[in-house]
């Protein structure tokens, strides 16, 4: 079957072209229980190929979507699969993915965390980035066509050496009756690193404390430090001659 294209897909091109279809499998199933058919349906040669995987006839959807990639490229080997992928997307399609399912989040420091999803669509994506990039977040991030209709992303919470603490979709819960005893555990383990009681109140970060301190200060404050030190500089040459 022609679904065997993706097989020979190695790192980088093999992930980005699970992901995309990942990705596609999670808005078609939860359009389908939240009654958005109209608003999103597989394109075909996702749901082809699909459904070729499970033994379905579907190989002539994919044959005349790949033909015309197959004249320019000679062989099956040789086609770009996840730019197949990504042009049988109509731009709408590809707005709509972007915005409800985008390939990453943001975190509350600013800072873009890529997104995993599952190829499994009942399972939701998950996110790991450091505990403190999550200080002052409520809410996990979420995924889907709004509201209730969400699906919360499975955060990674690591060290900051990047080992996973915890992982949660509910971050509300996890603050509340998880984080204490993580607290209690790590600040003796990283004590460079913020661990506030209050996570909710604090300011996100990927910083230790004394770099997020310096942050705070002031540039003329800090040539003002750069000059006394020079001018001591100074003195000590002179007091050597």
């Amino acid at each position: 079957g022609h679904a065997a294209l993706l097989r020979p897909l190695r790192g980088k091109r093999a992930e980005d072209a699970e992901q995309l279809r990942n990705r596609v499998r999670l808005a078609a199933r939860l359009a389908e229980q939240t009654r958005e058919d109209g608003r999103w349906l597989p394109p075909p040669l996702f749901a082809a190929l699909d459904a070729e995987e499970e033994g379905g006839a579907a190989a002539k959807v994919v044959e005349e979507v790949l033909e015309p990639y197959l004249a320019a490229a000679g062989s099956l080997r040789d086609v770009d699969v996840p730019a197949v992928l990504q042009e049988s997307l109509s731009s709408d399609a590809r707005n709509l993915l972007d915005r409800h399912f985008p390939a990453r989040t943001t975190a509350p420091d600013g800072s873009f965390i890529p997104l995993s999803y599952p190829r499994d669509p009942d399972a939701p994506p998950v996110a790991a980035a450091k505990l403190q990039q999550f200080f002052g977040a409520a809410d996990s991030p979420a995924v889907g066509w709004g509201g209730a209709r969400n699906v919360s992303v499975a955060l990674e919470l690591t060290s900051p050496a990047g080992r996973t603490l915890a992982r949660t979709s509910d971050l509300a819960f996890f603050w509340r009756e998880v984080y204490p005893g993580v607290r209690a555990e790590m600040r003796g383990r990283y004590p460079k690193h913020p661990w506030p009681e209050r996570p909710t109140e604090a300011s996100p970060t990927r910083h230790t404390k004394k770099r997020e301190a310096g942050k705070d200060v002031p540039q003329a404050e800090t040539e003002g430090d750069d000059n006394k030190k020079k001018k001591k500089k100074g003195r000590r040459k002179k007091g050597k001659r």
